[in-house]
């Protein structure tokens, strides 16, 4: 695969890769799939607003949100513990016939 200037994989060349995994069509499947919400540029915005924020989102999807700053990367290690434990439960759902 060609790599760009900064080192990533060119988009054209991951449209053509055998290895590439197939897509479910419109969102097939999405509603069964784990959700992580996570609220991103922590950093940008007053401690009250964020937390009113998180309060809100947090009710609206019925589980708590991340706080992330991709600047500061506060919240980046946690939310990419979240992302990895959510990737393992699917893996072991597969291996064991599951979802």
């Amino acid at each position: 695969m060609r790599r760009g200037p900064t080192g990533h994989v060119l988009s054209e060349d991951l449209i053509k890769s055998p290895r590439r995994a197939p897509r479910p069509r419109d969102g097939a499947g999405l509603a069964e799939k784990p959700e992580v919400v996570a609220l991103s540029k922590m950093d940008a915005v007053e401690q009250a607003d964020l937390d009113r924020q998180c309060a809100s989102l947090t009710e609206a999807a019925g589980q708590p949100v991340l706080r992330l700053s991709a600047l500061s990367r506060q919240g980046v290690d946690e939310a990419v513990a979240v992302l990895a434990t959510h990737v393992g439960d699917v893996r072991a759902a597969q291996a064991g016939g599951g979802a």
